[in-house]
């Protein structure tokens, strides 16, 4: 009588698992790309404002998670403008 409760619950705890994996790899793969938009939002905060800027970790990582293809590109276009400037 109880099996069918078993087997639901081992589902459900298999299609958890395969979530928390997904969301794990996925934050593997998106970190650099915070670090480097940290580093790109500190180089444009600092170029605006003329002084040592340092914006908090958590801001460049939603910017990155919110506009990924764009931070992208924004990015890219940053390292030019850091060896021009």
């Amino acid at each position: 009588m109880w099996d069918w409760i078993k087997m639901i619950f081992a589902g459900l705890m298999l299609v958890i698992g395969g979530i928390v994996c997904v969301l794990f790899a996925y934050s593997i793969l998106v970190f650099p790309f915070v670090l480097w938009t940290d580093r790109t939002l500190d180089f444009w905060v600092t170029y605006l404002k003329g002084t040592t800027v340092d914006v908090p970790f958590w801001l460049s990582f939603i910017v990155t998670i919110v506009f990924n293809a764009v931070i992208l590109l924004i990015n890219v276009i940053s390292e030019v403008a850091r060896l021009c400037i």
